[in-house]
């Protein structure tokens, strides 16, 4: 049996689980396939009516002459399998940034839907950017995040397009102060806030660099504190418009630090996120490892994230 007919055979069973699962838990959004075949590296996505199918195959197969071919066979495929139109079906090769920011938008004619997930609606841009604007992985920290909300002030690093805040806002967080650096995201940050029945001052929204930022507000003997700090930075950022280069290896532990001596309250949490695969947490200091927990059923890949909740006692102080 070739390995395309392995895909099909294997596409064919899963979408039948997974689509029985998702509606019995009314999830709308949710993974298909992730590489099981090894020789179909691609990944998979129900976004509601629509579907999204990244190639993954590495740069070095690409050079085959009959890649682009196999490429079509694997769409031709995929749509039959899931019976759709090709309209229905967003392609997208996903490349490794290097030298560029991630977030950086393309020159294609937008490609703008909504998704559902619970009671929130996101705005979903399927062609600008190489990531669609809500990763399906953090569903369940979500969860937690909105749990823990309820009558906590809350501070959001790397906030990206809201949907953390507006979990905090579903559930019932007394005050939000946001921040990331892109103007463009905060602008669809605020859209999203928009869409689900609130505004721009709903929440306090800090454009600018987080680490001029937070380094500033260190030195502000009124600075506020909070109950709960959600970090979920980039693995990587060389943006311009940031006086340093970011590197979670590097810049994680002193900012986590930071955040715990000088922004956290005595009783306060930070949920502390990472998506780097080769981080290993071996900081000298008190936390809980959520990551078992967060990890989504429809997600094979153990490693998609990791999680830590880090108390105000975290450094011993």
């Amino acid at each position: 049996m070739t390995g395309l007919e392995m895909y099909r055979n294997r596409l064919s069973k899963v979408y039948k689980i997974r689509s029985k699962w998702s509606q019995k838990n009314e999830i709308f959004c949710f993974r298909i396939y992730d590489s099981e075949i090894p020789q179909v590296q691609l990944t998979l996505e129900k976004w509601m009516d629509r579907y999204v199918i990244w190639d993954r195959t590495g740069l070095e197969y690409k050079k085959d002459p009959y890649a682009e071919e196999r490429w079509e066979e694997i769409l031709g495929i995929t749509k039959s399998v899931l019976q759709i139109s090709d309209t229905q079906l967003i392609k997208k090769q996903r490349i490794p940034q290097k030298g560029k920011n991630q977030y950086d938008k393309k020159k294609e004619v937008p490609d703008i839907f909504f998704a559902r997930e619970g009671d929130l609606e996101f705005e979903i841009n399927a062609s600008n950017y190489v990531d669609l604007g809500l990763f399906l992985d953090h569903r369940i920290t979500r969860r937690i995040f909105r749990d823990l909300s309820k009558g906590k002030s809350i501070l959001n690093l790397f906030c990206y397009t809201g949907s953390f805040t507006l979990n905090a806002l579903r559930g019932g967080a007394s005050s939000i102060v946001q921040v990331d650096l892109s103007p463009r995201i905060l602008d669809w940050n605020e859209r999203n806030l928009e869409k689900n029945g609130y505004n721009k001052h709903s929440v306090i929204t800090i454009e600018g660099d987080i680490l001029q930022y937070l380094e500033k507000e260190r030195k502000n003997p009124k600075r506020e504190k909070y109950d709960l700090i959600l970090l979920d930075p980039p693995t990587f950022s060389n943006s311009k418009r940031m006086e340093k280069i970011w590197t979670i290896e590097k810049n994680a532990f002193p900012m986590v630090k930071d955040l715990v001596q000088y922004f956290l309250k005595p009783k306060g949490k930070v949920l502390f996120s990472t998506n780097f695969k080769q981080f290993k947490m071996d900081w000298p200091i008190q936390f809980v490892d959520r990551t078992k927990e967060t990890i989504p059923e429809d997600f094979r890949d153990l490693k998609i994230h990791q999680l830590f909740e880090i108390g105000f006692d975290a450094f011993g102080q």
